[in-house]
């Protein structure tokens, strides 16, 4: 980027400011000395007496001032200045004597000395505003100037007030030219922050400034902040003060960053300005067809890229954009041919080679592309005629072959009572390396592929077997590379190409996870499906690897859509499990067709054990259960009665989930109103309600956490905030129960811990409970049950408590029963009971005696 100012430094014009000149302007300026030197005295006689020594005084300097006698004016002015310190035209002639003796630095001291900060005549302050301008002191001369302009109040004429202001002007034009030479300066001397900071402030003043955006502009650039210097450069074009160079050097910024179609646009804009040169405008001609050039060549890639990504559809995107500017690109339109083919568009794809040979006719090449899409759409006289202009053209010997193989496979399959043979031969070959596959005899079928090949030349089929083969051996890589030659060969038949691209891609996203890039992978599949929303399998592979890496909310749709399109027993069932918590009706039915699935006993479905099968069954109810219901009893008797003695209390739990079917779906979230009274043998009562709401944040572990409002009804009345957690591990899953227990017998644990802190309390209440045992299970067709043996052990602190914690352990009986179910629901309620006698440890007491709890969820 050329300078900001090569020119315009502007130098005070020595004639036009010429001190005398100035002093006599300023003198000119105001009303009359003799207006202004009015001493106030009290009577005529007076003020004659006292102005006589200053008058003499002032005549005499003034008079050595005409005779250009400057050392006698400046001595007979300063003699005057100590009669009246104040006297302007005492002050005036001394600063005329010493200008005009070439003292002009010491004349400007004077006058910083002897003008007074404040109501100083407009006389003295346009002197040395002159002064001061001549010196460089810029600002402080516009501040003269303008104080001498309101002093004359009034009184200055047109052409004074025009003198005053072109003053002004002046000096403002002086300033901002030393601020961008100051901007400039730091520029050059590589201090690119400074710059940057001088040519923002000076934007402030001047935005639409050429000069000073460019620094700006230009200062970021060499800071490395392009897209700064871009935003900066945009602000000013818009504001349309812009010359053609300016433009020129966004574009070249533009071209720089790859935004080759803006890039274009400011070279051809800036290459119509009329003051150019006949240069400068071939120069930004050439910029433009050079950007335009490198715009068609990035879009070309892209299309490349995607096709080689199988990505047809934007490749198809990006090579129509190029022909709608270079409608004679033969390779746009040869890419773009290719791409339809591969979207099975073969006429539209004919269409574009059509167009390539009208212009060129000598493209052998093209001509066997043209053939083999024939071929593929069954028109096989077209093809065969398309196949003989390549081989009249074509010089690649490969190329050639190729093509020579093609017409012998069309003069075969066309002629009478031949093509039957060979396809059953074929057909016979097919199988029989198709059941070596099946049993795993790879190598053998390697082989045996290649046997054929050398009999039969190149087949569609064998590339595709080979790949499979390839594929199932996880040679991810080899298998690719088949695929794609297969694809490449136009040997498939139409219903195979699609099949083949899926492999291809799957086999690309294996590595890709091989090489630990999921993202990779999944881009892979995503872009698969975005091409071929209608492919099923590409679906299932992208939903299933989304599952495999926990990305649940992701994984449900990618399943959604490929049972809506191919339905699978296993697609229903890992499908429906990614909704329980965010569509819960949408669960509830792919449950249910899941398991009408598992009933049918398709034959291409894995077989489900009946523990399986309970499983399935158990999460139906847990879809269902956006609505559930708890309620309990327990009971305590035997315990000492300093530690409460017998109790009793009750409670329930209503609970409703954000899950989409009575409320809108936020996932974890559940609102819950409970109850609660329990009284000892003591009197002590406590009864509670409250409302609230949990958050389960964690979708494999039974956690919550959230708060409520407690209102309390005895010991006292109180309505107060808890903030309430629970954790629950092991059997008793809080009540999403993961499996069915009791299919044999089965080891057993559970441990939950529940803890609340009430706000008004300030007080932090805690149960713990937990078991170890085993459970012998039965069960009918309308009622499972378990029951058995196990240590109880707990640890409390509830709020009739003195100590912080009470232990206790000791033997029980814990049993379950789950009551109904249909050929869907596990079961419609589950009761469970518990009978024990807990041991205390420790001082306190409160957890001895014979304990039971009755609980029933539905």
């Amino acid at each position: 980027m050329t300078r900001p100012i090569d020119a315009g430094r502007a130098e005070f014009n020595h004639g036009r400011l010429a001190s005398i000149i100035g002093l006599a302007c300023a003198v000119f300026l105001m009303a009359p000395p003799a207006v202004q030197a009015q001493p106030k005295v009290r009577t005529a006689q007076a003020q004659a007496q006292a102005s006589q020594p200053l008058n003499q005084h002032l005549d005499a300097a003034q008079a050595a001032l005409d005779r250009k006698s400057f050392d006698e004016a400046v001595r007979e002015a300063r003699l005057a200045l100590e009669i009246k310190p104040s006297s302007t035209a005492a002050i005036s002639i001394l600063l005329n004597a010493l200008i005009q003796n070439g003292n002009e630095a010491q004349a400007l001291s004077e006058a910083d000395r002897l003008i007074p900060a404040s109501e100083a005549s407009g006389v003295l302050l346009s002197q040395r505003g002159f002064l001061r301008r001549k010196a460089g002191r810029l600002e402080a001369a516009v501040s003269d100037f303008e104080r001498a302009r309101r002093a004359g109040n009034g009184n200055l004429t047109d052409a004074q007030r025009r003198t005053l202001d072109e003053a002004i002007a002046e000096a403002n034009t002086a300033i901002v030219a030393g601020d961008i030479a100051a901007a400039q300066s730091a520029f050059d001397g590589n201090d690119f922050a400074a710059a940057e900071a001088r040519a923002a402030k000076l934007r402030e003043r001047l935005p639409e400034s050429e000069p000073v955006n460019r620094i700006l502009v230009e200062s970021l650039l060499r800071q490395g902040r392009t897209a700064e210097a871009l935003a900066a450069a945009d602000r000013f074009i818009a504001s349309g003060r812009a010359g053609a160079q300016f433009r020129a050097e966004r574009g070249y910024i533009r071209r720089r960053e790859g935004a080759l179609a803006g890039a274009a646009e400011d070279f051809h804009i800036a290459a119509q300005d009329p003051a150019l040169s006949d240069e400068e405008r071939r120069r930004y001609a050439a910029a433009e067809a050079e950007a335009n050039d490198a715009q068609d060549q990035a879009t070309l890639n892209e299309a490349t890229r995607a096709l080689n990504d199988d990505r047809p559809g934007e490749a198809i995107e990006r090579a129509q954009r190029l022909l709608a500017r270079k409608p004679d690109s033969e390779t746009a339109r040869s890419l773009l041919s290719t791409a339809l083919a591969r979207q099975n568009k073969i006429k539209e794809a004919i269409a574009e080679l059509d167009a390539i040979l009208a212009r060129d006719p000598g493209r052998g090449d093209i001509y066997a592309q043209r053939g083999y899409y024939k071929r593929r759409i069954q028109d096989l006289a077209g093809a065969r005629a398309d196949f003989i202009e390549a081989l009249n053209r074509l010089t690649d010997a490969a190329m050639v072959d190729n093509v020579k193989k093609a017409v012998a496979e069309i003069d075969t399959a066309t002629a009478p009572g031949q093509r039957t043979a060979a396809v059953s031969k074929e057909d016979e070959a097919l199988k029989r390396i198709a059941q070596l596959a099946r049993q795993k005899r790879y190598d053998e079928a390697l082989r045996g592929l290649a046997a054929i090949e050398a009999e039969v030349g190149p087949k569609g089929w064998i590339l595709v077997q080979r790949g499979l083969i390839y594929r199932e051996q996880n040679r991810f890589a080899e298998a690719a590379t088949v695929f794609r030659r297969a694809l490449a060969s136009h040997l498939l038949e139409p219903g195979q190409i699609l099949n083949v691209q899926f492999w291809e891609a799957d086999c690309r996203a294996e590595l890709r996870k091989r090489a630990h890039d999921i993202e990779g992978a999944l881009a892979i599949y995503r872009s698969f499906v975005a091409a071929h929303p209608k492919y099923a399998d590409g679906w299932y592979k992208l939903g299933y690897l989304l599952l495999a890496e926990k990305r649940i909310n992701e994984a449900g749709p990618a399943l959604l859509n490929a049972i809506n399109i191919k339905p699978t027993t296993s697609g229903y069932l890992d499908a429906a499990g990614t909704f329980i918590l965010t569509d819960a009706p949408l669960a509830s039915k792919l449950f249910r067709n899941g398991l009408d699935g598992v009933a049918q006993k398709k034959p291409e479905d894995p077989p489900r054990t009946a523990t399986e099968i309970e499983q399935i069954k158990n999460n139906v109810v847990r879809a269902d259960q956006s609505f559930r219901v708890t309620l309990s009893t327990t009971g305590i008797t035997n315990r000492p009665y300093g530690a409460g003695g017998s109790a009793f209390d009750y409670g329930g739990e209503a609970t409703v989930r954000f899950d989409g079917r009575y409320l809108p779906a936020i996932e974890g979230v559940e609102a819950y109103l409970s109850g609660y009274h329990g009284q000892d043998q003591t009197g002590f009562a406590e009864t509670n309600a409250q409302i609230g709401v949990r958050w389960r944040p964690f979708r494999d572990i039974d956690f919550s956490i959230g708060p409520s409002l407690l209102q309390r009804f005895e010991p006292d009345v109180r309505t107060q905030l808890a903030l309430n957690w629970g954790l629950g591990l092991g059997g008793a899953a809080y009540p999403y129960q993961a499996k069915f227990e009791g299919a044999a017998t089965d080891p057993y644990w559970d441990f939950a811990m529940l803890g609340t802190w009430r706000t008004a309390d300030h007080r932090y209440l805690q149960d713990a409970v937990g078991n170890v045992g085993v459970m012998f299970g039965a069960r009918s067709d309308k009622l499972k049950s378990a029951i058995g043996p196990t240590l109880w052990g707990m640890a409390a602190y509830d709020s009739a408590a003195t100590d912080p914690w009470a232990f206790g352990v000791g033997p029980s009986l814990l049993g379950r029963i789950w009551i109904g179910g249909d050929q869907y629901r596990s079961y419609d309620g589950l009761l469970q009971f518990q009978l024990g006698y807990v041991t205390a440890v420790g001082d306190t007491k409160r957890q001895q005696g014979w304990r039971g709890k009755i609980i029933l969820y539905f």
